[in-house]
C-alpha cells in the first residue's frame, strides 16, 4: 500500500487520540497516544494491517441497526502508533497538527520514564512531566474541535 494513500485514506477516515488514566486515591495519571482507522470495506483495512501492523478488529452486524454494516479497524497504541504516524506525517494533512501533537507526547513519554512510587521514590519532575502532558491531552482535545470550511 502506497504511503501517500493510506495517509490520504487515514486523513479522511482515521483518529488519533491521547488517552488519560487515572486510578482513583492515586498519585499516577497515565497518559499514551493511539492511533485507529476503521471502514465498512474490508480489504482495504487488512491492507492496511498488512502493511502497517497494529491490531485488527472486526465489528459485526449488529440487527438492532439495520442500516449499520460491519466494520473493520485497526489500531495502534503507544510506540506502534508513533511508529505508524511517523511513517504517514509527512503526507497528512487534516491530521498533520493532531500528529505533531502526538509525537511530542510519545517523545516525552520515552524522555522521561515513569519511576514507580510502590520503590519509595517519584520522579522529582513529576509536577512539569504531567503538566506538560496534560497540555498535549488538552491541545489535541482542542484540535479536534476544529471546524473545516
Amino acid at each position: 500500500m502506497d504511503e501517500r494513500y493510506a495517509a490520504g485514506l487515514f486523513d479522511g477516515e482515521g483518529c488519533i487520540r491521547i488517552s488519560r488514566f487515572a486510578k482513583p486515591n492515586s498519585v499516577y495519571v497515565r497518559y499514551n497516544i493511539d492511533a485507529s482507522i476503521g471502514m465498512t470495506y474490508r480489504s482495504v483495512i487488512e491492507l492496511f494491517h498488512k502493511e502497517f501492523g497494529g491490531l485488527l478488529y472486526h465489528k459485526p452486524f449488529n440487527p438492532n441497526y439495520p442500516t449499520n454494516r460491519p466494520q473493520w479497524t485497526v489500531t495502534f497504541g503507544s510506540q506502534a502508533a508513533a511508529t505508524f504516524i511517523r511513517r504517514l506525517r509527512p503526507h497528512l494533512i487534516v491530521k498533520a497538527e493532531e500528529a505533531d501533537v502526538a509525537l511530542q507526547l510519545q517523545h516525552h513519554i520515552d524522555s522521561n520514564p515513569y519511576i514507580p512510587a510502590g520503590r519509595g521514590r517519584l520522579n522529582p519532575n513529576r509536577d512539569a512531566i504531567f503538566a506538560f502532558r496534560h497540555e498535549l491531552f488538552i491541545k489535541i482535545r482542542d484540535l479536534k474541535k476544529r471546524r473545516f470550511d
